[in-house]
């Protein structure tokens, strides 16, 4: 294990030169950023693992650690989508992926669904994603997370959600047992209506 052992990441082989070629190349960091990194790189480190940087660059804050990993794995496809830097992994569905990202102009936090590699293959998987994009766009409800922009760059389909900071309904009940009468009653009725919300723009939500 390297030094990136302590953020859950075995030796990927990546040099201190490459994984720079790396993060130069997504764009994710500004050249002032990229300057500032590389001069505190002597030329002897240069061709030495980059665990070391990749630690010490999350460890300041500079890059997530998800960003990180996929820099020393030498995966940066993705890291950069559109206009928006991908900070971490949220979850997937059968569609896609959901980020957490943040524009790079607005400095604003988004969560981000990508349509998965596999299913480019099929026009029809590309439609549907779409046009649940398109469907999301049309829904104003409170209870209901609203889908702010659509996109597609680089080859990655993608529409951009407004950002609720938090934990899901399932993770809260697991980590503390079932909710009061009282409040389980206020969470299936604001539920109930961002469904009849959904209903009356002639969306069926098949989960």
């Amino acid at each position: 294990m390297s030094s990136m052992s302590g953020i859950g990441i075995s030796n990927s082989g990546t040099t201190v030169r490459q994984f720079l070629e790396i993060l130069h190349k997504t764009k994710l960091l500004s050249e002032a950023e990229l300057g500032a990194i590389a001069q505190r790189v002597t030329e002897a480190r240069a061709e030495e693992d980059a665990g070391f940087l990749a630690k010490e660059l999350v460890q300041e804050g500079t890059l997530t650690r998800f960003q990180a990993a996929a820099a020393y794995q030498n995966k940066p496809r993705g890291l950069v989508v559109g206009a928006y830097i991908i900070l971490d992994r949220l979850g997937a569905g059968g569609m896609g992926t959901v980020f957490k990202g943040r524009h790079r102009e607005r400095d604003t936090i988004y969560a981000i669904k990508v349509l998965a590699s596999s299913a480019l293959r099929s026009a029809d998987a590309v439609e549907r994603f779409q046009r649940e994009a398109q469907t999301a766009a049309r829904l104003n409800h409170p209870g209901i997370v609203r889908a702010i922009d659509i996109g597609q760059a680089e080859g990655q389909y993608f529409y951009v959600m407004e950002y609720i900071a938090g934990v899901d309904l399932s993770n809260y009940i697991r980590k503390h047992g079932p909710l009061p009468l009282n409040q389980a009653t206020q969470v299936i009725l604001q539920a109930a209506r961002a469904l009849a919300h959904a209903h009356e723009q002639g969306v069926i939500h098949r989960d």
